[in-house]
C-alpha cells in the first residue's frame, strides 16, 4: 500500500525501486490523497506499466490510517485474499531491492513478529540513519534514540541482528494483516503518533514487533505542514494505552507538564511549542481527547494485556541519551573548529562522491560523525538540508578522548587553575572565606530580606532619612541571592572567585576569533590574573570585580550587535542590554563608557546597507535598555555626577596613579606594576606581529587608558561629605587591559621562534599570577561576622578619619548605605555633629548630643581613644561593642524617631536650629516613615517631630483630612497637632517609587524574554 500527498519529488525513485525489488509484492494498491502536483500523472503512468494494480483517490484531508483502511477494504474486495502481510510505504520512501525479501525472512524466523519495520536512510545522504525504531517515555514523547548525524552501521563493518522494539515507523512498515484487522488498523482520532500507538497495541495483545536492520530503505522523512496537534496526539496514545493506574497517576501529571511546558516554551518565544502544549490542556480540560472512548474500545480488541516495560524509554536512558549527544556536539563543534583554523583532525573521511574510494572500515565503536564543509553540486531535494551533500569524518573516541574533551580542554584546565589560584590566595594566605566579607570599600552584605527591603523602599533611614532610590546593586544581589544562598554569599563568591569568572568570560567572548582554544585560554589566563584586578578585589570594590568579570563579554556583545544581520540580533542587543544594565548597577562610569563606545563604533563602522536598521535598533536597545532597566537610577547620577567618578561602597580617599596607568596600575603599587607585561605583551605584538585587525583592540585599549586618565585627575566632594577625591582607576584599566588582549589574540603569527616564545610566555604568566597574588592577600578584605547589633535605635557612627559620621537605622552600615544620596541639609548636619562631638569642648558636645537626641539617635560608635564619655558625663554611658569592634555609647537623653514637643518646646522648635539638653519631648511608640497614633487632648501648639529630614514626600493626616507639615529644629519633619483629641496617620508616599519600579519591571522582563534564544524552524516545503 502506496500513500501518495504532493509527492512527485520521489515518487520516481520509489515507483522504480518497487520494480528493481528481488521479492515483488503480490498487489500493489496506491492511494492518493488529494495531491496538486504531478503525483496523479505519475501514479496513472506506473498503472500502465503493471508497477502499482489500482490507484484510489480521496479527499485532501484524509489522513495516513483512512488511507490504509480504504486501500485495505478495496483490496479484500477486489482480491478477497490480498495476502497474510500488509507493507506500507510513503511516497518518500524507496525500499533498496532486499528490503521486502529480507523483511519477510525476519518474520519467517520469529513467528510472534506481526509487525517489522527496515532501517530508515536519509533520503540525500544513505550514509545517515533516519529510522531505526520508535519507543515513548513517560511524559509520550516520541523517541527514536537517533543521533544528529547517526551512521549506516554496514559502512563501519556491523549490521546489528533484528531487536524487540516498541514500534517501527508506517514507512516501509510490514504488518500481519490479521493482527492488522482484529485490532481495528489505525487509531483513526490520531496522525502523527498512529505508528507508536499500533505498535503499543500488537506489543499489548502479546505480538512482537521487530526492527530489521538488515532490510534497509531510503526514507525522506518530510514533514508538509505544521504538526499542530502532534503533541496531544502523544499524550492520548500514552493515556490511552497504559495501565490503568498509569493512566489516573498520568492526567495530573501530564496536565501539569503540560502548563509548565506551555509557560516555558511561551517565556522562550517557541510558540509552535507553546501553542502544542496549550492543545494538550484543551484536549485534557475539554475531552477532546476522548481518552475513555479509546481505552474502551482497546480494551474490546485486547482482552488481556501482555507487558511493554522493558520497551519503554527510562530516565536514565533519556540521561544517557542526553549525554551522548550532548558530547558528540561537542566533538564535531571542536572538529568544524579545527578545520576552520586549517588543522587536520583525525579520524576517517567519507566522501561525499559515491564513486569515491571508501577508507578502510574502522569499527563502530567510539565514532563519532562530523559533516565537514560542503562539496560538490547541490542535488535535488525538498528539504533545504538535503541540497548539499557533505563529506563525512569519523572521528575515533576512546577514553583518552573522552578525557581530553571533557577533563583536559584548555576552558577546563584555565578554570581549574584559576578556581586553585583563588583557594590559595583567598583562603590558605589570606583567609577570606567566612560568613562574610567586609573591609575597604565592602561593607558587610545584609540579609535576603533586608536586601530587598533595602532596595523596595521608598524610604531610607540612612543618615537622617532620604527618599532617594537605592543602589540598583542591591537588586542585582537580591536577585542572585535569591537562588544562591543569599546576597552575602554572592558578593563573597563574586570577591574570592572574581578570578577564574573573568577567565571563563575572557574565553567566551573570544569565541568567534578565528584563533585555536589554548590561545583564547592562555590569554583569558592572563586577563584573569590582571594584579590591578587583584588589587581591586582585596580592597573591596566590588564594582571593579564586576567590571572585570563583564568587560569581555559586553565587547563581544557589542561587536555582534553592530555586525549581526541574522535575525537573533534582538536577542543579542537585548542580552548585551542586560549586561550593560548589570555593570552599570555596579559601576556607573563604566555603562556611560561603554555606551560611549557603541556610538563611536557605530559612526566609524561602514554603512552596511540594507543591515543598517537592524544596527540603529541595535545600538537603541543596547544604549536605552540598559538605561530604562536601572530606572530611576540614572536621575540619581543626573543629580549627583560625582558618584559616576567615585563609584559604588565605603567612602574611601583615593591615591592617584599618576604615570603608573600605562603599567596597567590603579595605584603605583609594587604588586600591581606587574600588569606592565600584560600591556608589553600588547605593544610586542603590535610592533612584531602587526595585522589590521588589531586596530578595535587597539581603539578600546586607547578609550580605557583615557577614561582611567579622566578618572585619575578629576576630584570631587563625596555625596555623604567629606573631603574631595579622585575616583579609583581600576574599572577604565579592566577595559584597556581587554583591548590588550584583542591585540594579541588577533595577531599574526610572530616571527620570534617557539623556543625562545614559549619561556617568554611561561615567565611572563607566573609573573602576572605572582603580582596579582600579593595585590590580593595586601588589602583589607577579611571574613568578619555580618552585621547583627540589633540596637533598640538609630546608631551615629562617628569615623576616626576624615570622613563625616553616618548616621544608620540601629545597625553598623551596611553595603548600600553610603550609596544613597542624602537630603542637603542632612550632609551640613552630619558634617556640623561631627565636628562638635570630636572637638573636646564640652558645651559643643552637649548641644551636638541633644540634637542628635532630637534625630532619634540612641546609641554612638566612636573610636577607641574617644574622650567623648569624659567630656559628657551623665550624658553617655557605655555600652556592648558591635560584633565589628566598634565602641559603642548609649545616649542618655530621651531619643525617639517620633516625639511629642508640648506648645514651648514646640514653639522653640520652629525658631531654634537644635534642642538643649535639658529639653525634655515624650517618646511616642512608633516607628518611621510609616505609622498611626491617637493623640489625646493637649495644649495649643503642640507638634508631632519626626527624626527625619523635611523633604518632599511626607505627608500626614489628622482625622482623615490633610494637613500642612511644618519644619522643627531647622530641618526636621514636624506636625502640627490640635488641641482636640485625634487620629494622627503620618507616612511617606511610595506612589513613585512604586511607578518607577514598576516600568523597570516591565524593561528588565522584555529584555529577559527577548534575550532568550529563539529556536527557528525552517519553513515547510512547499511540495
Amino acid at each position: 500500500m502506496l500513500v501518495c500527498h504532493d509527492g512527485d519529488s520521489w515518487l520516481p525513485e520509489v515507483l522504480a525501486a518497487l520494480g528493481d525489488l528481488t521479492e515483488k509484492p503480490r498487489h500493489v494498491v496506491a492511494v492518493d490523497t488529494g495531491s496538486t502536483d504531478r503525483t496523479a500523472e505519475l501514479l496513472a503512468r506506473a498503472r500502465a506499466d503493471r508497477v502499482v494494480d489500482n490507484v484510489l483517490t480521496m479527499p485532501r484531508e484524509t489522513p495516513f490510517g483512512a488511507a490504509v483502511a480504504e486501500a485495505l477494504a478495496h483490496a479484500t474486495k477486489q482480491w478477497a485474499d490480498p495476502g497474510r502481510w500488509l507493507w506500507l510505504l510513503h511516497d518518500d520512501s524507496a525500499p533498496e531491492p532486499e528490503c521486502l525479501e529480507r523483511l519477510l525472512r525476519a518474520a519467517e524466523e520469529d513467528s510472534a513478529a506481526a509487525l517489522l519495520g527496515p532501517l530508515g536512510l536519509d533520503w540525500a545522504d544513505p550514509r545517515l540513519v533516519v529510522d531505526a525504531g520508535l519507543s515513548t517515555d513517560a511524559a509520550g514523547h516520541r523517541q527514536t534514540g537517533i543521533g544528529p548525524s547517526e551512521l549506516d552501521p554496514e559502512l563501519v563493518g556491523e549490521t546489528p541482528p533484528a531487536s524487540a522494539v516498541l514500534a517501527v515507523t508506517t514507512a516501509g512498515a510490514l504488518v500481519r494483516r490479521d493482527v492488522f484487522e482484529q485490532l481495528g488498523g489505525f487509531d483513526a482520532d490520531l496522525g502523527g503518533s498512529a505508528d507508536v500507538d499500533l505498535g503499543w497495541r500488537i506489543n499489548l495483545d502479546g505480538h512482537g514487533v521487530r526492527w530489521v536492520p538488515g532490510a534497509r530503505m531510503r526514507h525522506a522523512a518530510a514533514k508538509r505542514g505544521p504538526q499542530t496537534g502532534e503533541r496531544a496526539d502523544q499524550v492520548r496514545t500514552f493515556l490511552v494505552n497504559a495501565p490503568v493506574w498509569a493512566f489516573l497517576l498520568g492526567l495530573p501529571r501530564l496536565f501539569c507538564l503540560a502548563l509548565l511546558r506551555m509557560c516555558g516554551a511561551a517565556a522562550l518565544r517557541r510558540w509552535s511549542e507553546a501553542g502544542a502544549e496549550f492543545a494538550v490542556l484543551r484536549g485534557l480540560l475539554g475531552g477532546r481527547l476522548e481518552l475513555l472512548a479509546g481505552r474502551a474500545s482497546r480494551a474490546a480488541t485486547i482482552p488481556v494485556r501482555h507487558g511493554v516495560r522493558g520497551l519503554f524509554t527510562s530516565r536514565p536512558a533519556r540521561l544517557r541519551n542526553w549525554a551522548r549527544t550532548s558530547f558528540e556536539g561537542l566533538v564535531r563543534e571542536r572538529v568544524r573548529r579545527d578545520l576552520a583554523l586549517g588543522r587536520e583532525p583525525t579520524g576517517w573521511l567519507f566522501k561525499a562522491d559515491p564513486e569515491a574510494p571508501r577508507p578502510d572500515k574502522p569499527g563502530r565503536t567510539g565514532l563519532v560523525v562530523v559533516p565537514v564543509p560542503d562539496i560538490g553540486e547541490p542535488k535535488p531535494s525538498p528539504l533545504k538540508r538535503d541540497a548539499i551533500r557533505r563529506d563525512l569524518l569519523l572521528v575515533p573516541v576512546d577514553r583518552w578522548r573522552v578525557l581530553r574533551e571533557l577533563v583536559l580542554t584548555p576552558p577546563v584546565v584555565l578554570t581549574t587553575l584559576l578556581v586553585l589560584f583563588a583557594f590559595v590566595t583567598n583562603g590558605l594566605i589570606a583567609d577570606r572565606f567566612g560568613a562574610g566579607l567586609q573591609g575597604g570599600r565592602m561593607l558587610p552584605v545584609a540579609d535576603l530580606a533586608t536586601t530587598w527591603r533595602d532596595y523596595l523602599a521608598a524610604w531610607h533611614p540612612v543618615n537622617g532619612g532620604t527618599g532617594a532610590p537605592a543602589s540598583p546593586s542591591l537588586l542585582v544581589l537580591a536577585l542572585l541571592g535569591t537562588v544562591l544562598g543569599g546576597p552575602s554569599m554572592v558578593a563573597s563568591v563574586l570577591l574570592l572567585f572574581g578570578a577564574p569568572l573573568a577567565g571563563l568570560s575572557g574565553y567566551l567572548a573570544t569565541r568567534a576569533l578565528p584563533v585555536s582554544r589554548l590561545r583564547r585560554a592562555v590569554a583569558a589566563g592572563a586577563y584573569a590574573v590582571l594584579p590591578a584586578a587583584s588589587l581591586s578585589a582585596g580592597q573591596g570594590r566590588l564594582d571593579v570585580v564586576v567590571a572585570h568579570i563583564l568587560v569581555p563579554l559586553l565587547l563581544a556583545g557589542i561587536v555582534s550587535v553592530l555586525g549581526r544581520s541574522g535575525g537573533k540580533w534582538l536577542g543579542t542587543a537585548c542580552l548585551t542590554a542586560l549586561g550593560l544594565a548589570v555593570l552599570g548597577a555596579f559601576a556607573p562610569l563604566l555603562h556611560i563608557a561603554f555606551i560611549v563606545l557603541t556610538l563611536i563604533a557605530f559612526v566609524v563602522l561602514p554603512s552596511a546597507g540594507s543591515r543598517d536598521r537592524r544596527r540603529v535598533a541595535g545600538l537603541v536597545a543596547v544604549a536605552l535598555l540598559s538605561v530604562a532597566c536601572l530606572l530611576p537610577w540614572p536621575a540619581v547620577l543626573l543629580h549627583h555626577p560625582q558618584m559616576l567618578l567615585h563609584g559604588l561602597g565605603a567612602r574611601i580617599t583615593e591615591t592617584p596613579a599618576g604615570a603608573w596607568l600605562l603599567a596597567l596600575s590603579p595605584d603605583g603599587s609594587p604588586a600591581s606594576l606587574v600588569g606592565a607585561l600584560f600591556a608589553l605583551a600588547a605593544v610586542a605584538a603590535l610592533g612584531t606581529a602587526w595585522s589590521p585587525r588589531m586596530l578595535p583592540g587597539a581603539a578600546v585599549a586607547v578609550f580605557g587608558w583615557a577614561l582611567a586618565a579622566l578618572v585619575d585627575n578629576l576630584a570631587a566632594e563625596p555625596i555623604t561629605g567629606g573631603p574631595s577625591t579622585t575616583g579609583w582607576t581600576g574599572g577604565p584599566l579592566m577595559i584597556a587591559a581587554a583591548g590588550c588582549g584583542w591585540i594579541v589574540l588577533v595577531a599574526r603569527k610572530p616571527r620570534v621562534p617557539g623556543k625562545i616564545l614559549l619561556p617568554v610566555l611561561v615567565v611572563g604568566l607566573l609573573g602576572l599570577t605572582t603580582g596579582a597574588a600579593f595585590a590580593a592577600v595586601g588589602g583589607p578584605l577579611r571574613a568578619q561576622q555580618t552585621i547583627a547589633a540589633d540596637l533598640p535605635g538609630s546608631l551615629l557612627v562617628l569615623d576616626p578619619g576624615p570622613q563625616p559620621a553616618r548616621l544608620v537605622d540601629g545597625t553598623a552600615p551596611r553595603f548600600g548605605d553610603d550609596d544613597l544620596a542624602p537630603v542637603g541639609t542632612a550632609v551640613d548636619w552630619l558634617r556640623r555633629v561631627d565636628d562638635d562631638l570630636q572637638s573636646g569642648d564640652p558645651a559643643r558636645t552637649r548641644a551636638a548630643l541633644a540634637a542628635s537626641a532630637a534625630r532619634g539617635v540612641g546609641f554612638l560608635a566612636v573610636p577607641d581613644d574617644s574622650r567623648l564619655p569624659a567630656v559628657a558625663a551623665g550624658l553617655v554611658a557605655e555600652h556592648e561593642r558591635l560584633p565589628d569592634g566598634h565602641r559603642v555609647l548609649r545616649l542618655l537623653l530621651p531619643n525617639s524617631p517620633v516625639e511629642l514637643l508640648g506648645p514651648d518646646l514646640a514653639r522653640q522648635a520652629h525658631t531654634e536650629p537644635a534642642p538643649t539638653p535639658e529639653a525634655r519631648p515624650l517618646q511616642v511608640a512608633a516607628e518611621l516613615p510609616l505609622f498611626t497614633v491617637r493623640m489625646s487632648e493637649g495644649g495649643a501648639g503642640r507638634a508631632l517631630v519626626l527624626g527625619a529630614e523635611n523633604e518632599p514626600g511626607w505627608y500626614a493626616r489628622i482625622d482623615g483630612r490633610t494637613f500642612p507639615l511644618a519644619t522643627a529644629w531647622g530641618h526636621q519633619v514636624a506636625i502640627p497637632l490640635p488641641e482636640s483629641a485625634a487620629e494622627v496617620q503620618v507616612g511617606y508616599t511610595e506612589v513613585p517609587r512604586t511607578a518607577f519600579l514598576g516600568v523597570q519591571l516591565a524593561f528588565v522582563l522584555f529584555a529577559l524574554v527577548a534575550a532568550f534564544p529563539e529556536r527557528r524552524r525552517a519553513k515547510p516545503s512547499s511540495t
